[in-house]
């Protein structure tokens, strides 16, 4: 599993830096790694998931991660 904090990218500690911002980067990461990983691994479906802190206000907590669907069964 690979994942991405959504705070190395958008400058944590930036005066700027908002759970809105982080929320909607977020999504649109989401869509753009589906997008590419489908593109580049047709024969290799993989699954992205965008993950929102249960305290909003933890942006460190802000991430995506994304795995290979046949590897996450045999691991469940």
């Amino acid at each position: 599993m690979n994942h991405l904090h959504i705070a190395d990218l958008h400058q944590y500690g930036c005066e700027d830096a908002s759970p809105e911002k982080f929320r909607r980067l977020g999504h649109i990461l989401k869509e753009i790694y589906e997008t590419k990983l489908q593109r580049d691994f047709p024969d290799r479906p993989c699954q992205v998931s965008f993950d929102l802190p249960d305290d909003k206000d933890q942006l460190m907590e802000y991430e995506i991660t994304f795995w290979q669907t046949k590897h996450r069964s045999s691991v469940e």
